[in-house]
Parts: C-alpha cells; sequence; structure tokens
C-alpha cells in the first residue's frame, strides 16, 4: 500500500511530494543531531567484570538520523548521499557492521538513482570486505569499476578498497597498483586525508607482503656442539659488516635491524619491504601532522612502533606506544585495543610474556565483542607464541588448533597462514618435546590449504648466485699467486739452484686478508638490495607462492596471477635438484620440478620458505591422492658422496704434494730407489 501511494504521488503530485519529503527531513533533524555527526563509544560495566562495549551513543537518536536520511535522499539526492557517505564512514571507522546494513536497506529504499546505485555497489563491497566475504567483496568492487562515466572520486575509492582485497589475498602486485592509481587521484584533487590514508595502505601492504614470507630467516640450531660453535663463528662473521654498518649510522638510527637478521641473504628482501612501508608510514605521518590529524598521526606512529618491534627493538617500541596510550585520542576502546595488540607483541619480543598475555586478554575481549574476525585473527598466533614463552605448551597447542579449525571455516588464509608459521618456527626449536613436535605434525598435515611464499624476487636470484659462486675461486686465484714463494740461490760455477717453498704463513695471510674484502662485498651486496632495490621492481614483481589443496598444486607468478595448476593423480614425475653441504638444501642452488601427464612443468624454487616443508607436504598429497610417484632425487650432498671423497682425497694430496716440495715430508724417498730414479728423471 505504501509503495503504491508513494508511485501515485510520485507520478501526480511530484512537488508536493518533494516538500514532503523535506518537511520530514527537517522534522527528524531537529529531534537529533545531524547523520554523520561524531559519536563517541561507550565504556559499560558488565556484569563484575570491566569489558569494553563498543555501541552507539543512543539507539533512538540513530533511528531518527536514519528516517532524516532517508527523507533527505527522496528529496535531494546529492546532499543525502553526502550524508549517507558521512554517516557510512562513522559506522565503518567504528566497525559497526550492524549499523552498516541498516544504512544500506535505509537507502536501497530511496528512488533508484544512478549515482546512488554505483555508492550503494561500493558499500555493499566494502561490507562484505569487513565480514571477511573477500570473493564477494572482490567482484562487487571489479564490477564497479567496469561500468563505464564513472564517478572518479568513487572510481580511486573503489580501487584503493580493491587494492586491500587483493592485499589480503596475496596479490600485492596489483594491490600496490591500485593504491597508486588511487594516490595520485587524491593528490591531483587535493584531498590530503584521502591521501595520507592511502599511503598508510601501501604501507600496509609492504608491510603485508613481507610478512608473508614469514618471520626474520635465523641459521638452524645444530645439537652437537661443534656443529654449533661453528655455525656461530660462521654467523657472527656473516654479522660484522652490519654491526659496523649500524655503528656508522649511530645508535638512533634505525635503517637497518638487528645485525643478526642482515647477515642472511635470505632477509634482505624482507628489510628492503619493511623500508618501503616504513618509508609511506613517515609520508603519512607527515600529511596527517599537517591537517593536524589525531586519530591518523596515532595510526602512523604505531605503524612505525609496529616496525621497530619487527627489527628486534621492542624497549623502544614499548615507549613509543606506552606514549601514545596516554593521548586523548587513544581513549577509544576501539583505537586502545589494536594499540595494545602492538604493546603486547613489542613486550613479547622483549620476552615479558606474562604482561604480553594481559594486554592480549584485553584487546581480544573488544574485538570479539565487535565480531572483528580480522583483527581478533591478528591476536591468535601472538596469544599462542605468548603461551610458548610462558611454558605452557598445552594451552599454545589449544589455542593453535582452535583458530585453525575457526579460519579454516571462514575461508581466512592470511589468519591460517600467520598460525601455520608459529607452528613451523615452533617445531624447529632443538629442544621441542617429542610429544609436542608429534601434535603439531599431525596439525600441518590436517590444514587443507597451505601457502609457501618465496624469500626473493626471482630476476634477482642469479646476482646472488654469481656473487656467491665468484667468491671461492678468486680466493684459490688468489691463494696460487701468493703462497708460492721462489728461492734462487748461486752455486759454484754459476750455476743457480731456484727452489718453491710454500708458506703457510702466506696462506694464512691470504686467508686472513680474504675475509675483509669478502664481508665488504656481502655487506655492499646487502645494502644495494635493501636499499636501492627500485620500489617499481618490487611493485611489478613479487616473489612466486606455491599453494598446495587435497586437489592440485598451484603455482602463482610475480603479478599474483595463477601461472600453473597440476592435480596430483596427473602427476607423473617429480625431481629433486638439491644442493646440500651435508643434509641442508643450499637455498641458492637447489630447486625441484614436478611434470604432469601433458608435459608442464612446475619449478620449485630452493629459496620458497619453507622449502624442505614443502617437499613433505608433496609427498604427503601424492599418497593421500593414491599417486605412486616417488621424489627422483638428482642432487648431491657434498659431503657424504663420491664427490665428498674426491674433493677430501684431493685436499690431502695437495698437502702431501705441498709438504713434499717444501722438504716438511721425506715422502719420495721412502720409495725402493728403482721407482725414485724413475720419477727423477
Amino acid at each position: 500500500m505504501r509503495a503504491a501511494l508513494l508511485d501515485e504521488w510520485q507520478r501526480d503530485r511530484p512537488d508536493e511530494l518533494h516538500a514532503l519529503h523535506l518537511k520530514l527531513h527537517e522534522y527528524f533533524s531537529r529531534r537529533t543531531t545531524p547523520p554523520g555527526s561524531a559519536r563517541r563509544a561507550q565504556t559499560t560495566l558488565i556484569g563484575a567484570t570491566m569489558l569494553v562495549n563498543v555501541m552507539p551513543g543512543n539507539p533512538q537518536a540513530d533511528l531518527l538520523r536514519r528516517e532524516a536520511l532517508y527523507h533527505l535522499l527522496c528529496a535531494d539526492t546529492q546532499r543525502g548521499l553526502r550524508d549517507l557517505r558521512s554517516a557510512w564512514d562513522e559506522v565503518e571507522e567504528s566497525y559497526r557492521l550492524a549499523d552498516a546494513e541498516v544504512l544500506l536497506q535505509v537507502a536501497a529504499e530511496a528512488p533508484p538513482a544512478a549515482q546512488l546505485q554505483a555508492w550503494l555497489m561500493y558499500m555493499r563491497g566494502r561490507a562484505s570486505q569487513l565480514a571477511l566475504n573477500l570473493t564477494n567483496a572482490d567482484e562487487q568492487f571489479s564490477t564497479l569499476l567496469s561500468q563505464r562515466d564513472l564517478d572518479p572520486e568513487l572510481a580511486a575509492r573503489t580501487s584503493r578498497a580493491l587494492g586491500e582485497v587483493r592485499a589480503e589475498t596475496g596479490q600485492w602486485a596489483d594491490a600496490t597498483d591500485r593504491h597508486r592509481y588511487s594516490l595520485d587521484y587524491y593528490q591531483r584533487t587535493g584531498d590530503t586525508r584521502a591521501a595520507a590514508d592511502t599511503m598508510m595502505l601501501l604501507g600496509e601492504a609492504y608491510q603485508g607482503l613481507g610478512v608473508s614470507t614469514g618471520s626474520w630467516h635465523l641459521p638452524p640450531q645444530y645439537r652437537n656442539p661443534l656443529f654449533a660453535f661453528v655455525s656461530t663463528i660462521w654467523n657472527w662473521t656473516l654479522a660484522l659488516p652490519f654491526v659496523l654498518i649500524g655503528l656508522v649510522l649511530g645508535r638512533g638510527n634505525r635503517a637497518l635491524p638487528l645485525a643478526r637478521y642482515c647477515a642472511r641473504y635470505q632477509n634482505w628482501l624482507l628489510i628492503r619491504l619493511y623500508n618501503t612501508a616504513r618509508g609511506w608510514y613517515r609520508q603519512g605521518l607527515a600529511a596527517y601532522e599537517t591537517r593536524k590529524d589525531e586519530r591518523g598521526i596515532l595510526r602512523a606512529e604505531q605503524r612505525l612502533a609496529d616496525i621497530l618491534t619487527l627489527y628486534g627493538y621492542p624497549h623502544e617500541a614499548i615507549t613509543r606506544i606506552e606514549t601514545l596510550l596516554a593521548l586523548p585520542v587513544a581513549a577509544d576502546p576501539y583505537r586502545r585495543a589494536w594499540l595494545e595488540r602492538s604493546l603486547a607483541d613489542a613486550y613479547l619480543a622483549a620476552g615479558d610474556a606474562t604482561r604480553a598475555q594481559e594486554l592480549l586478554e584485553r584487546a581480544s575481549s573488544v574485538f570479539n565483542e565487535l565480531g572483528d574476525v580480522r583483527r581478533a585473527a591478528s591476536l591468535l598466533d601472538l596469544q599462542g607464541r605468548a603461551a610458548i614463552q610462558a611454558g605452557d605448551e598445552k594451552a599454545a597447542l589449544g589455542s593453535f588448533a582452535a583458530s585453525l579449525t575457526r579460519f579454516r571455516g571462514l575461508r581466512y588464509a592470511a589468519a591460517r597462514e600467520r598460525i601455520l608459521h608459529a607452528l613451523r618456527v615452533w617445531r624447529r626449536r632443538p629442544d621441542i618435546d617429542p610429544g609436542v613436535l608429534a601434535r603439531i605434525d599431525a596439525m600441518i598435515r590436517a590444514e587443507p590449504e597451505k601457502r609457501y611464499v618465496g624469500r626473493f624476487i626471482r630476476s634477482y636470484t642469479p646476482l646472488l648466485q654469481l656473487a656467491s659462486v665468484l667468491a671461492i675461486p678468486l680466493g684459490l686465484l688468489l691463494a696460487a699467486i701468493f703462497v708460492p714463494t721462489l728461492s734462487i740461490n748461486v752455486l759454484n760455477g754459476g750455476v743457480f739452484s731456484v727452489r718453491t717453498f710454500y708458506d703457510p704463513l702466506r696462506f694464512f695471510s691470504v686467508i686472513l686478508t680474504l675475509v675483509p674484502f669478502f664481508l665488504a662485498a656481502y655487506g655492499a651486496l646487502a645494502l644495494g638490495v635493501i636499499f636501492l632495490l627500485p620500489t617499481a621492481r618490487i611493485a611489478r614483481e613479487q616473489p612466486h607462492v606455491i599453494v598446495t589443496t587435497p586437489e592440485a598444486i598451484t603455482r602463482y607468478n610475480q603479478r599474483g596471477e595463477q601461472a600453473i595448476t597440476m592435480t596430483w593423480r596427473d602427476i607423473r614425475r617429480w625431481l629433486s635438484l638439491d644442493r646440500c653441504i651435508w643434509d641442508e638444501p643450499m637455498p641458492l642452488y637447489s630447486r625441484s620440478f614436478l611434470e604432469d601427464t601433458d608435459g608442464r612443468d612446475l619449478e620449485i624454487d630452493g629459496i620458497t620458505g619453507w622449502y624442505t616443508d614443502l617437499k613433505d607436504d608433496i609427498a604427503q598429497r601424492l599418497a593421500s591422492s593414491g599417486n605412486r610417484v616417488s621424489l627422483g632425487d638428482l642432487g648431491y650432498h657434498l659431503l657424504k658422496s663420491t664427490g665428498g671423497v674426491s674433493v677430501s682425497l684431493g685436499i690431502v694430496l695437495l698437502l702431501l704434494f705441498t709438504w713434499t716440495i717444501n722438504g716438511w715430508l721425506p715422502f719420495p724417498y721412502l720409495l725402493p730407489p728403482p721407482i725414485l730414479l724413475c720419477c727423477t728423471c
């Protein structure tokens, strides 16, 4: 009846209907505050415990605002759309999904105008994104961007939102492209607030790419005391140039993480990504400071503190975050909970698990009450790590298992991967209990989908290979030139005696001379990757990703696009070309290949994160699918092979030769005279 009457009024008396909508809008507006006004969240006491409940200040006022908004949309679409956008931004920022849905329903009842419908499609996509329905959000945004004559501002917003979705689904190269498109628009139009927000999203995209590769790559821990000692000396030597660089930069300059992180070449791209993210955060901070935007400043400062924690400076991060918590803008429970999450991460890095657990418990109550699954997920791996650090292995296992089950149902891959990474790090500890190790292995095997991200841009891998390969022959060449010395003596009758002497002191002096040059070259190469690798290259080329599921294995290329997929049943050959010194594959020189019945090859580089775990995963998937293909090992273990015996024999013969030439070992004179005579002739 209502719809029929409205249609009749619109057809026969449009002016009267317009005037009526305006009167109703003025009536409801006088009884409440205008749409989009600032409303602070209230803190309430629930039961006997202090729980933070984020809720609107007055439900009746919200109802009146929505009525006023509806009538304004009917009377003046442009003004109504402005108020709708303002109200939407408010409920979105405070993560009030129920209010967002009501706003969409109210706006959908207004007369269908093309511009309004386009904005409603954008808002529906954002609602899906907030609810972690990323597939639907991607479809909504992609459909909207395909429309002709789309409002440029809406196109910029939609591109930015699609970039967020693509970053969360592992397509970081496309995500940064879309963010840059939006940033260009906002900078041209002078929208400094939107530009600053986009700078923060660009930083988060680069940081997310770094986090996806896992934590810092550290050398394996050996139980054998001799191996552990040699490993310690080697890693300390590699870290030495970065210690010196840190001294040159100064104590307060945190452009590099701890020297032990810089020492591993697998971390260089990670540092470059985090430095790029920090650069965008600083640009966003400067823009917020120009606008005197307290909430934006808080957000940027928090992200910069997170980088300090990642770089191994948790005490500095704690000081910075506690300063932020004292600001009036941090009184909002939702923002405070997010700050406490960062503070808990810093305390955990500093070794204070008890304090971290307290903060995580408080933040978790806020996010769970709001239903903010995304931020609640960011706490779960921290809670598990805190339980491990506190020695409560049972609680850690239970937390990880429940989290994997929950996010498997939500199809939230990013959260699952963070938890799987924490489990893999835990299982590599040399002091882990065998029973705990068995449970961790079972949890990892039971996970249906796993992602393995490369630790380096593929096109730069040959540069690292070349630099490492040249070191050994250059060292041997210098040793061959400088170690031998000629001794010339003049005998009676003008006869010269020439003798070659291999001076061991010269050999060690060559080695000691080469070490500083090697470390200098290693440090220069690292600084070149960390500070000079073009961000445009990173934007165009992300590390390759391997994804395994119960049905197939897929490789995604440098753009995050699906390059090749093979079902487990179609694989007919699996080859491994691993180069190992002992048991561990050398990442730069190792790789595996899968070949299917169509003759296609799926290549897996050894520098892929958790490379050995990936091979175990492949073996498990093949067995589960009934495929009897087994690994064909075409690589070698240098010190455990005939090649290793050959190298060892060559070293022994070289020592025998030099000792004999030097006269330290009368080896030839121990031979029978006929043989000695033949050798000297």
